[in-house]
């Protein structure tokens, strides 16, 4: 399962940039919300690029959480993958159609 981060568009200093910046490790499915836009601004590191998928750190956290999916479709999704060895791009898809 994913944890989706959906947000509405805006810039770094709004309310749910710093929701990310800021809020603890999220712990259900309604702990935080983003858009892409806001969370490009934070200036993840990427790890790496599935078809149009991309996957990043936490820009706070780092590996000390999940990694962050973002969409073709601009969804930002966090995952319950630490680390990349299990990533390709069907699961990329299966976890854009679970939180959808």
């Amino acid at each position: 399962m994913a944890l989706a981060i959906l947000g509405i568009v805006g810039r770094i200093g709004t309310q749910q940039a710093r929701a990310l910046r800021d809020s603890p490790k999220p712990k259900d499915k309604n702990s935080m919300t983003i858009s892409k836009s806001e969370f490009l601004a934070l200036n993840p590191y990427k790890l790496a690029s599935y078809g149009g998928f991309d996957v990043y750190e936490h820009p706070k956290y780092g590996d000390e959480s999940p990694v962050i999916l973002v969409t073709p479709n601009g969804a930002v999704i966090l995952t319950f993958f630490y680390d990349l060895g299990d990533f390709n791009l069907d699961l990329c898809v299966e976890i854009e159609e679970e939180n959808q």
